[in-house]
């Protein structure tokens, strides 16, 4: 199961087929292996990585870190 989830995680769109002959199984227990595992919650879903870039869309990314130290507030006090 191992070899076929990180197969998976490289190439989730790699034909079935292809997959069997790398593990030296067939088609159909591959997709039953895929099925197993979907169902265990090991292949949550499938993500596309786009190369925005590549894909002539201009963005801009940038990280920001914030450091916050906590204050107590001063005792709050009541007249009466």
């Amino acid at each position: 199961m191992e070899e076929l989830l990180r197969i998976l995680e490289k190439n989730a769109r790699m034909p079935i087929e292809d997959i069997a002959a790398m593990l030296d199984k067939t088609p159909e227990e591959i997709a039953a292996m895929m099925d197993e595992a979907a169902a265990k919650g090991y292949i949550r879903g499938y993500e596309t990585l786009v190369d925005w870039e590549q894909a002539g869309v201009n963005l801009v990314e940038a990280v920001i870190e914030l450091r916050v130290t906590p204050i107590r507030p001063a005792a709050l006090t009541t007249s009466a």
